[in-house]
């Protein structure tokens, strides 16, 4: 009879630690929500009931893609215990993801005044210097936080204006060209953490640091005073934008909206997120690789972005035109 924590650290131990990230978020989710509920009964005796109570606990925190996740972590941990007869039944067969909620698809996208305000705002909200460029290098590559945070020097070229990507969410690998916007705030960031193997290294230097640190440090500075949690910042409002609620990741739809609205074909601005096509005829098929349209998007984002910039820390509307590529 044995308990669920002790089943997990098998599971975690045959399984979790192919992962990418070695099993990190779950056994984070389990921590938070599963442990503390039905971590030491035994595995046979864990009824869909608890399950729900689980998942209702979540729901009540208003996380529905949370809660789906827990679901999922937990229906792969017991269809791993039933493969190898520890139980007889899954507890969470028969709860369905469709009744949990609709996922809501964020579509944030901040304006050209929202992006002055947020260039503006910046340097008195607190944020280290660090975590301004790390945001503003996110915005101008069209990238993932985490993937700007975990980046390495070595895969970065300044030279040759290129940064690849060894490792991304799909498995494959992407190269970014670099525009004169992104190489300043390279440079600014090479003076800080220059002799570190990380751009942006964790306490122990011995990684990167965590792809959620900004992603809190940004959150921490959109809430209502009364909502501040502890041993965290008082400047609770620093960066609130008029168009609501913001993230790391509409960055990165922000940039790909402004590559569209400055002539760049929607096809090659999905080659600049890395996205992966669709249609598996299209893949084999389409070989184009758009390096010219990539460059150029990445380029008149990066001027847009250091007008903008510039028009936030001057307080004077710069008379440069964007032009759209025709």
């Amino acid at each position: 009879r044995i308990t669920l924590r002790k089943f997990f650290d098998t599971w975690m131990t045959l399984e979790l630690r192919r992962r990418k990230d070695g099993g990190a978020e779950v056994l984070r989710m389990f921590k938070k929500d599963v442990f503390p509920t039905v971590g030491e009964l035994a595995l046979e005796d864990v009824k869909r009931a608890h399950i729900q109570d689980i998942i209702d606990r979540v729901t009540m925190r208003g996380g529905v893609r949370m809660n789906k996740a827990v679901l999922s972590a937990l229906r792969q941990m017991f269809n791993f215990a039933v493969d190898r007869e520890i139980i007889e039944i899954d507890p969470t067969a028969r709860i369905k993801k469709s009744s949990l909620g609709k996922d809501h698809e964020r579509d944030r996208v901040l304006s050209s005044q929202e992006i002055i305000d947020l260039f503006a705002k910046m340097p008195v909200s607190g944020l280290t210097v660090i975590a301004q460029l790390a945001l503003k290098i996110q915005f101008a590559t069209m990238t993932r936080i985490s993937e700007v945070l975990g980046a390495k020097w070595v895969d970065i070229d300044i030279s040759e204006r290129k940064w690849n990507i060894p490792e991304t969410k799909n498995g494959i690998s992407h190269e970014i060209f670099l525009s004169d916007f992104t190489i300043e705030k390279l440079i600014q960031l090479h003076e800080l953490n220059g002799r570190t193997d990380y751009l942006f290294p964790s306490t122990r230097l011995n990684g990167g640091v965590c792809s959620k640190t900004v992603t809190k440090q940004v959150a921490d500075r959109q809430r209502e005073s009364r909502q501040r949690m502890s041993n965290r910042t008082k400047q609770t409002d620093a960066l609130t934008l008029s168009g609501g609620q913001w993230r790391p990741h509409d960055l990165r739809r922000t940039g790909a909206t402004i590559a569209v609205e400055l002539g760049i074909p929607p096809e090659a601005v999905e080659r600049c997120l890395n996205h992966m096509e669709q249609s598996k005829m299209k893949r084999i098929y389409q070989r184009a690789g758009y390096v010219n349209e990539k460059r150029r998007a990445w380029q008149l984002l990066g001027d847009k972005l250091s007008r903008l910039e510039r028009e936030a820390l001057s307080g004077e509307k710069t008379s440069v035109i964007s032009l759209r590529i025709a």
